[in-house]
Protein backbone atom coordinates (compact mmCIF):
# COMPACT_ATOMS: atom_id res chain seq x y z
CA UNK A 1 0.00 0.00 0.00
CA UNK A 2 0.85 3.60 -0.22
CA UNK A 3 1.35 6.05 2.35
CA UNK A 4 -0.26 8.47 0.86
CA UNK A 5 -3.22 7.12 -0.29
CA UNK A 6 -3.84 6.03 2.88
CA UNK A 7 -3.88 9.71 3.70
CA UNK A 8 -7.05 10.75 1.79
CA UNK A 9 -9.27 9.10 3.51
CA UNK A 10 -8.57 10.64 6.73
CA UNK A 11 -9.14 13.95 4.56
CA UNK A 12 -12.31 13.16 3.73
CA UNK A 13 -13.42 12.08 6.24
CA UNK A 14 -12.96 15.16 8.67
CA UNK A 15 -14.89 16.90 5.73
CA UNK A 16 -17.50 14.34 5.63
CA UNK A 17 -17.00 14.01 2.02
CA UNK A 18 -17.69 11.40 -0.31
CA UNK A 19 -15.38 10.69 -3.34
CA UNK A 20 -18.01 12.60 -5.71
CA UNK A 21 -18.21 15.44 -3.31
CA UNK A 22 -14.29 15.57 -3.14
CA UNK A 23 -13.87 15.27 -7.20
CA UNK A 24 -16.14 18.04 -7.17
CA UNK A 25 -14.39 20.26 -4.42
CA UNK A 26 -11.41 19.57 -6.31
CA UNK A 27 -11.70 19.23 -9.84
CA UNK A 28 -10.35 15.34 -10.01
CA UNK A 29 -12.30 12.67 -11.75
CA UNK A 30 -13.77 10.28 -9.26
CA UNK A 31 -12.12 7.33 -10.76
CA UNK A 32 -8.25 8.86 -10.70
CA UNK A 33 -9.47 9.36 -6.29
CA UNK A 34 -10.44 5.98 -6.07
CA UNK A 35 -7.20 4.71 -7.58
CA UNK A 36 -5.42 6.79 -5.29
CA UNK A 37 -7.34 5.38 -2.28
CA UNK A 38 -8.09 1.33 -3.15
CA UNK A 39 -5.50 0.72 -5.67
CA UNK A 40 -2.75 2.83 -3.70
CA UNK A 41 -1.74 4.72 -7.00
CA UNK A 42 0.65 7.60 -6.17
CA UNK A 43 -1.49 10.85 -5.89
CA UNK A 44 -0.44 12.99 -8.40
CA UNK A 45 1.09 16.84 -7.85
CA UNK A 46 -1.81 18.37 -9.38
CA UNK A 47 -4.28 16.46 -7.07
CA UNK A 48 -2.04 17.42 -3.48
CA UNK A 49 -1.78 20.81 -5.08
CA UNK A 50 -5.45 21.19 -5.66
CA UNK A 51 -6.01 19.68 -1.82
CA UNK A 52 -3.47 22.04 -0.45
CA UNK A 53 -5.37 25.09 -2.13
CA UNK A 54 -9.03 24.38 -2.17
CA UNK A 55 -9.37 22.07 0.90
CA UNK A 56 -6.44 23.58 2.97
CA UNK A 57 -4.58 20.45 3.30
CA UNK A 58 -1.38 21.07 5.19
CA UNK A 59 1.15 19.47 2.58
CA UNK A 60 3.79 18.45 5.47
CA UNK A 61 1.26 16.79 6.77
CA UNK A 62 0.25 14.50 3.27
CA UNK A 63 4.28 14.29 2.72
CA UNK A 64 5.27 13.35 5.99
CA UNK A 65 2.47 12.49 8.63
CA UNK A 66 3.72 15.81 10.25
CA UNK A 67 1.56 18.96 11.77
CA UNK A 68 -1.97 19.09 11.34
CA UNK A 69 -4.18 17.64 8.67
CA UNK A 70 -5.20 21.38 7.86
CA UNK A 71 -3.75 24.87 7.52
CA UNK A 72 -6.30 26.66 9.72
CA UNK A 73 -4.93 30.26 8.59
CA UNK A 74 -4.43 29.06 4.50
CA UNK A 75 -7.95 30.03 4.17
CA UNK A 76 -7.66 33.42 4.94
CA UNK A 77 -4.12 34.40 3.12
CA UNK A 78 -4.18 33.40 -0.77
CA UNK A 79 -0.42 34.06 -1.12
CA UNK A 80 -0.07 30.95 0.60
CA UNK A 81 -2.53 29.13 -1.44
CA UNK A 82 -0.37 30.47 -4.72
CA UNK A 83 2.55 29.41 -3.47
CA UNK A 84 1.40 26.33 -2.31
CA UNK A 85 1.94 24.15 -5.38
CA UNK A 86 6.02 25.88 -5.78
CA UNK A 87 6.78 24.93 -1.85
CA UNK A 88 5.04 21.12 -2.94
CA UNK A 89 7.66 20.57 -5.91
CA UNK A 90 10.81 21.76 -3.99
CA UNK A 91 9.77 19.13 -1.51
CA UNK A 92 8.93 16.63 -3.46
CA UNK A 93 12.42 17.53 -5.36
CA UNK A 94 14.40 17.88 -2.26
CA UNK A 95 13.06 14.11 -1.21
CA UNK A 96 13.66 12.93 -5.15
CA UNK A 97 10.10 11.74 -4.88
CA UNK A 98 10.04 13.27 -8.39
CA UNK A 99 13.10 14.13 -10.77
Amino acid sequence: SNMYAERIKPIRTELELSVARLSKKINIPERTIVSYENEGRTPSLDFLAQLCKELHVNPEWFLFGEGEIFNKKSSENNQLNNCIEQIVLQILKKNQIIK
